[in-house]
Protein backbone atom coordinates (compact mmCIF):
# COMPACT_ATOMS: atom_id res chain seq x y z
CA UNK A 1 0.00 0.00 0.00
CA UNK A 2 1.59 3.60 -0.83
CA UNK A 3 0.84 5.97 1.62
CA UNK A 4 2.11 10.14 1.04
CA UNK A 5 2.01 11.94 4.28
CA UNK A 6 1.53 15.85 3.30
CA UNK A 7 2.96 18.09 5.57
CA UNK A 8 4.21 21.77 5.72
CA UNK A 9 6.93 23.59 7.82
CA UNK A 10 4.98 26.43 8.20
CA UNK A 11 5.58 25.53 12.41
CA UNK A 12 8.18 22.93 12.85
CA UNK A 13 5.76 20.34 14.60
CA UNK A 14 3.46 19.74 11.29
CA UNK A 15 6.77 18.10 9.32
CA UNK A 16 8.34 16.28 12.29
CA UNK A 17 4.95 14.63 12.49
CA UNK A 18 4.74 13.85 8.60
CA UNK A 19 8.45 12.77 9.09
CA UNK A 20 7.13 10.36 12.40
CA UNK A 21 4.54 8.74 10.53
CA UNK A 22 6.74 8.02 7.76
CA UNK A 23 9.24 6.45 10.05
CA UNK A 24 6.21 4.52 11.45
CA UNK A 25 4.42 3.35 8.62
CA UNK A 26 7.60 2.37 6.67
CA UNK A 27 8.53 -0.46 9.54
CA UNK A 28 5.59 -2.25 8.80
CA UNK A 29 5.49 -5.10 6.03
CA UNK A 30 3.45 -3.98 2.81
CA UNK A 31 3.49 -0.68 3.80
CA UNK A 32 5.09 2.07 1.32
CA UNK A 33 5.22 5.88 3.07
CA UNK A 34 6.58 9.46 2.09
CA UNK A 35 6.46 12.81 3.96
CA UNK A 36 6.42 15.56 1.41
CA UNK A 37 6.07 19.30 1.81
CA UNK A 38 3.17 20.86 0.05
CA UNK A 39 5.06 24.04 0.05
CA UNK A 40 8.21 22.46 -1.89
CA UNK A 41 5.87 21.57 -4.28
CA UNK A 42 3.53 24.20 -5.40
CA UNK A 43 6.32 26.67 -4.86
CA UNK A 44 9.46 24.45 -5.87
CA UNK A 45 12.12 26.54 -6.40
CA UNK A 46 10.73 29.54 -4.14
CA UNK A 47 9.69 27.34 -1.39
CA UNK A 48 12.87 28.73 0.69
CA UNK A 49 12.30 32.13 0.03
CA UNK A 50 8.58 31.18 1.32
CA UNK A 51 9.47 29.93 4.69
CA UNK A 52 12.35 32.38 5.28
CA UNK A 53 9.35 35.22 4.58
CA UNK A 54 6.61 32.99 6.84
CA UNK A 55 9.44 32.15 10.08
CA UNK A 56 10.45 36.13 9.84
CA UNK A 57 6.71 36.65 10.28
CA UNK A 58 6.08 34.36 12.78
CA UNK A 59 9.16 36.52 14.89
CA UNK A 60 7.22 39.50 14.14
CA UNK A 61 5.63 41.52 17.00
CA UNK A 62 2.20 41.60 15.76
CA UNK A 63 1.82 38.00 14.14
CA UNK A 64 -0.17 36.62 17.10
CA UNK A 65 -2.72 38.66 16.80
CA UNK A 66 -3.03 38.82 12.96
CA UNK A 67 -3.03 34.67 12.95
CA UNK A 68 -5.24 34.75 15.90
CA UNK A 69 -7.74 37.81 14.11
CA UNK A 70 -7.51 35.42 10.62
CA UNK A 71 -8.38 32.80 12.06
CA UNK A 72 -11.33 34.17 14.00
CA UNK A 73 -12.51 35.53 10.58
CA UNK A 74 -14.08 31.99 9.33
CA UNK A 75 -15.13 33.99 6.22
CA UNK A 76 -12.03 35.66 5.04
CA UNK A 77 -10.07 32.82 6.36
CA UNK A 78 -12.23 30.20 4.03
CA UNK A 79 -12.57 32.03 0.73
CA UNK A 80 -8.43 33.42 1.23
CA UNK A 81 -7.90 29.61 1.17
CA UNK A 82 -10.06 28.34 -1.22
CA UNK A 83 -8.36 30.82 -3.78
CA UNK A 84 -4.94 30.10 -2.62
CA UNK A 85 -5.78 26.68 -3.36
CA UNK A 86 -7.75 26.89 -6.94
CA UNK A 87 -4.65 28.91 -7.86
CA UNK A 88 -1.71 25.76 -7.31
CA UNK A 89 -4.61 23.19 -7.71
CA UNK A 90 -2.68 21.94 -11.33
CA UNK A 91 0.53 21.47 -9.21
CA UNK A 92 -1.33 19.25 -6.36
CA UNK A 93 -2.64 17.84 -9.16
CA UNK A 94 0.27 16.62 -10.89
CA UNK A 95 1.82 15.34 -7.00
CA UNK A 96 -0.95 13.01 -7.08
CA UNK A 97 -1.07 12.15 -10.51
CA UNK A 98 3.15 10.80 -10.31
CA UNK A 99 2.66 9.48 -7.15
CA UNK A 100 -0.58 7.59 -7.31
CA UNK A 101 -1.18 7.08 -3.43
CA UNK A 102 -3.91 4.38 -2.09
CA UNK A 103 -4.14 6.70 0.81
CA UNK A 104 -3.24 10.18 1.77
CA UNK A 105 -2.24 10.82 5.10
CA UNK A 106 -2.49 15.21 5.94
CA UNK A 107 -0.54 17.04 9.19
CA UNK A 108 -1.07 20.15 7.86
CA UNK A 109 -4.84 21.89 7.49
CA UNK A 110 -4.63 23.44 4.30
CA UNK A 111 -3.60 19.99 2.70
CA UNK A 112 -6.94 18.99 3.62
CA UNK A 113 -8.00 21.81 1.29
CA UNK A 114 -5.79 20.77 -1.55
CA UNK A 115 -7.21 16.78 -1.26
CA UNK A 116 -10.71 18.33 -0.85
CA UNK A 117 -10.98 19.90 -3.91
CA UNK A 118 -8.73 17.33 -5.69
CA UNK A 119 -11.66 14.72 -4.42
CA UNK A 120 -14.71 17.28 -5.29
CA UNK A 121 -13.12 17.62 -9.31
CA UNK A 122 -10.67 14.75 -10.27
CA UNK A 123 -10.21 11.27 -8.04
CA UNK A 124 -11.78 10.24 -4.56
CA UNK A 125 -8.47 8.91 -2.79
CA UNK A 126 -9.20 8.06 1.44
CA UNK A 127 -7.69 11.26 3.30
CA UNK A 128 -6.67 11.13 7.03
CA UNK A 129 -6.09 13.94 8.84
CA UNK A 130 -3.72 14.10 11.78
CA UNK A 131 -4.24 17.29 13.99
CA UNK A 132 -1.22 18.49 15.42
CA UNK A 133 -2.66 20.75 18.22
CA UNK A 134 -5.06 19.93 20.98
CA UNK A 135 -7.75 22.21 20.17
CA UNK A 136 -9.32 21.46 16.63
CA UNK A 137 -10.26 24.52 14.87
CA UNK A 138 -12.84 24.78 12.08
CA UNK A 139 -9.94 25.04 9.22
CA UNK A 140 -8.68 21.57 9.58
CA UNK A 141 -12.71 20.24 8.71
CA UNK A 142 -14.07 19.53 5.55
CA UNK A 143 -16.58 16.96 4.22
CA UNK A 144 -13.73 15.06 2.17
CA UNK A 145 -11.85 13.77 5.21
CA UNK A 146 -12.68 10.13 6.24
CA UNK A 147 -10.82 9.67 9.45
CA UNK A 148 -9.41 12.46 11.69
CA UNK A 149 -6.70 11.23 14.27
CA UNK A 150 -6.69 13.83 17.79
CA UNK A 151 -4.74 14.46 20.80
CA UNK A 152 -7.41 13.61 23.38
CA UNK A 153 -11.50 13.33 24.15
CA UNK A 154 -11.77 17.25 24.29
CA UNK A 155 -10.42 17.25 20.73
CA UNK A 156 -12.85 14.71 19.97
CA UNK A 157 -15.96 16.96 21.45
CA UNK A 158 -14.81 19.45 19.10
CA UNK A 159 -15.37 17.47 16.12
CA UNK A 160 -18.51 16.20 17.64
CA UNK A 161 -19.37 20.21 17.85
CA UNK A 162 -18.77 20.81 13.91
CA UNK A 163 -20.61 17.99 13.15
CA UNK A 164 -18.66 15.20 12.01
CA UNK A 165 -19.46 11.51 12.11
CA UNK A 166 -18.43 9.90 15.53
CA UNK A 167 -17.60 6.62 13.42
CA UNK A 168 -14.62 9.36 11.74
CA UNK A 169 -12.91 10.21 14.83
CA UNK A 170 -9.93 8.42 16.82
CA UNK A 171 -7.93 10.02 19.09
CA UNK A 172 -4.30 8.82 19.30
CA UNK A 173 -2.28 12.23 20.83
CA UNK A 174 0.13 13.73 18.48
CA UNK A 175 2.54 11.88 16.26
CA UNK A 176 6.27 12.08 17.85
CA UNK A 177 8.82 10.26 16.72
CA UNK A 178 9.85 6.60 17.09
CA UNK A 179 12.34 7.48 19.63
CA UNK A 180 9.95 8.99 22.25
CA UNK A 181 7.59 5.65 22.09
CA UNK A 182 9.87 3.84 24.31
CA UNK A 183 11.93 6.34 25.96
CA UNK A 184 13.50 5.57 29.70
CA UNK A 185 13.94 8.10 31.67
CA UNK A 186 17.59 8.38 32.85
CA UNK A 187 17.22 11.77 35.32
CA UNK A 188 20.10 12.46 37.94
CA UNK A 189 20.46 10.34 41.37
CA UNK A 190 19.64 12.20 44.53
CA UNK A 191 22.36 14.79 45.41
CA UNK A 192 23.47 15.09 41.75
CA UNK A 193 23.32 18.37 39.91
CA UNK A 194 19.46 18.64 38.37
CA UNK A 195 18.93 19.28 34.91
CA UNK A 196 17.21 22.09 33.28
CA UNK A 197 16.18 22.04 29.49
CA UNK A 198 15.02 25.26 27.70
CA UNK A 199 13.48 24.95 24.48
CA UNK A 200 11.75 27.46 22.18
CA UNK A 201 10.38 25.56 19.17
CA UNK A 202 11.85 25.55 16.14
CA UNK A 203 12.55 29.51 15.81
CA UNK A 204 14.66 29.80 19.53
CA UNK A 205 11.37 32.00 20.53
CA UNK A 206 11.70 32.93 24.39
CA UNK A 207 10.20 35.60 26.46
CA UNK A 208 12.52 38.39 27.82
CA UNK A 209 15.18 36.07 26.48
CA UNK A 210 18.71 38.23 27.77
CA UNK A 211 17.20 39.27 30.95
CA UNK A 212 16.01 34.89 31.54
CA UNK A 213 19.39 33.58 30.25
CA UNK A 214 21.60 36.04 32.63
CA UNK A 215 19.66 35.35 35.74
CA UNK A 216 19.77 31.85 34.43
CA UNK A 217 23.76 32.03 34.05
CA UNK A 218 24.13 33.00 37.70
CA UNK A 219 22.74 29.19 38.61
CA UNK A 220 26.03 27.23 39.15
CA UNK A 221 24.44 24.26 41.28
CA UNK A 222 22.07 23.51 37.71
CA UNK A 223 23.28 21.96 34.98
CA UNK A 224 21.15 24.04 31.97
CA UNK A 225 21.00 23.36 28.40
CA UNK A 226 18.88 25.60 25.72
CA UNK A 227 18.57 24.59 22.62
CA UNK A 228 17.64 27.78 20.17
CA UNK A 229 16.80 26.20 16.73
CA UNK A 230 17.01 28.45 13.95
CA UNK A 231 17.62 31.89 16.12
CA UNK A 232 20.84 32.15 15.02
CA UNK A 233 21.63 35.88 16.94
CA UNK A 234 20.04 34.53 20.40
CA UNK A 235 22.57 31.65 19.70
CA UNK A 236 25.43 33.31 19.37
CA UNK A 237 24.84 35.92 22.25
CA UNK A 238 24.47 32.79 24.48
CA UNK A 239 27.57 31.55 23.63
CA UNK A 240 29.24 33.78 26.17
CA UNK A 241 27.35 32.84 28.86
CA UNK A 242 29.81 30.05 30.80
CA UNK A 243 27.21 28.13 32.94
CA UNK A 244 25.00 27.36 29.68
CA UNK A 245 25.27 24.39 27.32
CA UNK A 246 23.57 26.26 24.06
CA UNK A 247 22.58 23.94 20.77
CA UNK A 248 21.09 25.30 18.03
CA UNK A 249 19.33 21.63 17.28
CA UNK A 250 19.82 18.68 18.99
CA UNK A 251 19.58 15.30 17.12
CA UNK A 252 19.08 13.58 20.51
CA UNK A 253 16.09 15.34 22.06
CA UNK A 254 14.24 12.75 23.00
CA UNK A 255 17.74 11.41 25.22
CA UNK A 256 17.85 15.48 26.25
CA UNK A 257 14.34 14.83 27.62
CA UNK A 258 14.32 11.97 29.21
CA UNK A 259 17.77 12.69 31.19
CA UNK A 260 16.44 16.36 32.44
CA UNK A 261 14.55 17.07 35.54
CA UNK A 262 12.41 19.77 34.18
CA UNK A 263 11.29 20.89 30.68
CA UNK A 264 11.01 24.76 29.76
CA UNK A 265 9.22 25.62 26.95
CA UNK A 266 6.34 27.29 24.32
CA UNK A 267 3.34 24.95 24.03
CA UNK A 268 3.71 23.56 20.88
CA UNK A 269 1.25 20.87 20.41
CA UNK A 270 4.08 18.51 19.39
CA UNK A 271 6.97 19.24 21.88
CA UNK A 272 4.05 18.78 24.48
CA UNK A 273 3.71 15.20 23.45
CA UNK A 274 7.15 14.60 23.18
CA UNK A 275 7.59 15.68 27.13
CA UNK A 276 4.60 13.11 28.08
CA UNK A 277 6.02 10.56 26.05
CA UNK A 278 9.16 11.05 28.03
CA UNK A 279 7.63 11.64 31.11
CA UNK A 280 9.22 14.85 31.58
CA UNK A 281 7.53 17.39 33.48
CA UNK A 282 7.11 21.01 32.05
CA UNK A 283 7.07 25.03 32.75
CA UNK A 284 5.24 26.84 29.66
CA UNK A 285 6.06 30.27 28.44
CA UNK A 286 2.71 31.77 28.57
CA UNK A 287 1.61 31.50 25.07
CA UNK A 288 -0.21 34.30 22.30
CA UNK A 289 -1.19 31.82 19.52
CA UNK A 290 -4.38 31.01 20.70
CA UNK A 291 -4.17 26.88 19.50
CA UNK A 292 -1.01 27.06 22.21
CA UNK A 293 -3.67 28.57 25.01
CA UNK A 294 -5.31 25.36 24.24
CA UNK A 295 -2.45 23.63 24.20
CA UNK A 296 -1.14 25.16 27.68
CA UNK A 297 -4.29 24.69 29.26
CA UNK A 298 -4.69 21.13 28.58
CA UNK A 299 -1.25 20.55 29.75
CA UNK A 300 -2.26 22.05 33.48
CA UNK A 301 -5.57 19.96 33.28
CA UNK A 302 -3.76 16.86 32.89
CA UNK A 303 -1.35 18.25 35.73
CA UNK A 304 1.94 17.47 33.58
CA UNK A 305 3.56 21.05 34.07
CA UNK A 306 2.17 24.31 34.81
CA UNK A 307 2.76 28.22 33.63
CA UNK A 308 5.27 30.67 34.41
CA UNK A 309 4.01 34.17 35.61
CA UNK A 310 5.68 36.12 33.14
CA UNK A 311 6.99 38.65 35.83
CA UNK A 312 8.29 35.57 38.04
CA UNK A 313 9.80 33.27 35.28
CA UNK A 314 13.52 32.89 37.36
CA UNK A 315 12.00 32.21 40.74
CA UNK A 316 9.09 29.71 39.48
CA UNK A 317 11.46 27.88 37.54
CA UNK A 318 13.90 27.38 40.43
CA UNK A 319 11.02 26.54 42.65
CA UNK A 320 9.86 23.95 41.01
CA UNK A 321 13.15 22.76 39.64
CA UNK A 322 13.84 22.40 43.66
CA UNK A 323 10.22 21.08 44.46
CA UNK A 324 10.86 17.16 44.15
CA UNK A 325 6.65 16.24 44.87
CA UNK A 326 5.84 18.24 42.71
CA UNK A 327 8.54 16.96 40.02
CA UNK A 328 7.39 13.78 40.51
CA UNK A 329 3.37 14.47 40.17
CA UNK A 330 3.99 16.00 37.11
CA UNK A 331 6.06 13.11 36.17
CA UNK A 332 3.76 10.34 36.99
CA UNK A 333 0.74 12.12 35.52
CA UNK A 334 2.54 12.40 31.97
CA UNK A 335 2.70 8.77 32.60
CA UNK A 336 -0.43 8.32 33.04
CA UNK A 337 -1.19 10.04 29.95
CA UNK A 338 1.58 8.44 27.96
CA UNK A 339 -0.24 4.70 28.87
CA UNK A 340 -3.66 6.33 27.70
CA UNK A 341 -2.71 7.22 24.07
CA UNK A 342 -3.37 3.94 21.11
CA UNK A 343 -0.17 3.03 19.79
CA UNK A 344 -1.68 1.68 17.36
CA UNK A 345 -3.97 3.91 16.18
CA UNK A 346 -3.23 4.85 12.63
CA UNK A 347 -3.19 1.59 11.26
CA UNK A 348 -6.96 1.22 12.16
CA UNK A 349 -8.00 4.13 10.71
CA UNK A 350 -5.72 2.70 7.72
CA UNK A 351 -7.67 -0.13 8.13
CA UNK A 352 -11.05 1.21 8.49
CA UNK A 353 -10.89 3.61 5.46
CA UNK A 354 -9.43 1.29 3.36
CA UNK A 355 -12.53 -1.23 3.84
CA UNK A 356 -15.06 1.27 3.96
CA UNK A 357 -17.15 2.84 0.94
CA UNK A 358 -14.32 5.89 1.03
CA UNK A 359 -16.86 8.25 -1.46
CA UNK A 360 -16.89 11.22 0.51
CA UNK A 361 -20.36 13.55 1.24
CA UNK A 362 -20.19 15.87 -2.19
CA UNK A 363 -20.94 19.10 -1.17
CA UNK A 364 -21.19 20.26 -5.21
CA UNK A 365 -20.48 24.12 -4.23
CA UNK A 366 -18.06 24.14 -2.03
CA UNK A 367 -15.34 25.29 -3.89
CA UNK A 368 -18.17 26.97 -6.62
CA UNK A 369 -19.64 29.21 -4.19
CA UNK A 370 -17.80 32.92 -3.21
CA UNK A 371 -14.83 31.92 -5.44
CA UNK A 372 -15.95 33.91 -8.77
CA UNK A 373 -17.33 36.67 -6.27
CA UNK A 374 -14.28 37.22 -4.31
CA UNK A 375 -12.94 41.08 -4.53
CA UNK A 376 -9.42 40.21 -5.71
CA UNK A 377 -8.40 43.72 -6.36
CA UNK A 378 -9.43 44.07 -2.44
CA UNK A 379 -7.92 40.80 -1.01
CA UNK A 380 -4.60 41.84 -2.76
CA UNK A 381 -4.85 45.35 -1.45
CA UNK A 382 -5.36 43.71 2.03
CA UNK A 383 -3.30 40.89 1.96
CA UNK A 384 -0.57 43.39 0.83
CA UNK A 385 -0.83 45.95 3.50
CA UNK A 386 -1.05 43.16 6.22
CA UNK A 387 2.55 41.75 4.89
CA UNK A 388 3.73 45.74 4.34
CA UNK A 389 2.93 45.88 7.93
CA UNK A 390 4.70 42.89 9.37
CA UNK A 391 7.87 42.69 6.91
CA UNK A 392 8.51 46.31 8.33
CA UNK A 393 8.57 45.07 11.60
CA UNK A 394 10.61 42.10 10.82
CA UNK A 395 13.53 42.77 8.86
CA UNK A 396 15.88 41.90 11.30
CA UNK A 397 14.22 38.80 12.25
CA UNK A 398 15.33 37.71 8.74
CA UNK A 399 18.92 38.21 9.30
CA UNK A 400 18.25 36.23 12.18
CA UNK A 401 17.05 33.29 10.87
CA UNK A 402 19.29 30.15 9.75
CA UNK A 403 18.58 28.87 6.54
Amino acid sequence: MKLLILSSKCGNGHNQAGISICERLNRIDGFKAENIDVFDIIFQNFSKAFYKGHDALALSKGYSFLFNAFHKSEKSNELARRTFVSSFIDKFKNLIEDYRPDIIISTYSMVNDFVAYYKHNYEDIPLITWVTDVKVRNFWVNPYIDAYIVADTRSKLDLLRMGVNEGKIYIGGIPVSEDFVDIKRTEPEDGEMKKLLLMGGGLGMFPNSHKLFKELNDFKDIDITVITGKNKSLHKHLKKFENLTVLPFAKNTHKMMASTNLLVTKPGGLTIFEAIYSQTPMLLFKPELDQEIYNMEYIIEKGCGDVLREDALIEEIYQTLSDDNKLRTYKENCIKLKESIEKDVLIRAIEDVSLKNTKSEVFSDYYQSDINNINMDMLIANSSSMMGDLFSSSKQDIKNIDD
